[in-house]
């Protein structure tokens, strides 16, 4: 995983305001309750080099779990409808609940 990552920050969005394939990538989030890093690139063409650099392609939207691409709108949809964006957002919330706890009890 490299650098180890706040459980909000595992999942990162590249999104486009005003694509449709991008607001149908933000409500399958929305719809699983996945915790993440929203990157709209709307007017921030430095951001589509970003994208291309990370994982050699320029469109949006796409998806990055852990650091490690995951896909466009289509493999979004694909893990909505199999339940991996289910166990992902499981996953994210139990890591955010350890980390409420562990604060809560480092500052008694």
């Amino acid at each position: 995983m490299g650098k180890e990552r706040r459980p909000e920050e595992r999942v990162e969005l590249y999104w486009r305001k005003w694509c449709p394939f991008s607001l149908r990538a933000l409500y399958h989030l929305w719809r699983h309750r996945v915790p993440y890093k929203s990157i709209c690139i709307t007017g921030r063409y430095e951001l589509r080099d970003e994208i291309e650099r990370r994982c050699g392609r320029r469109d949006v939207p796409q998806l990055f779990v852990d650091g490690n691409y995951v896909g466009d709108d289509d493999a979004i949809w694909e893990w909505a409808a199999t339940g991996k964006l289910d166990a992902l957002a499981r996953e994210i919330r139990a890591q955010l609940a350890q980390q409420s706890r562990e604060d809560r009890t480092a500052t008694r």
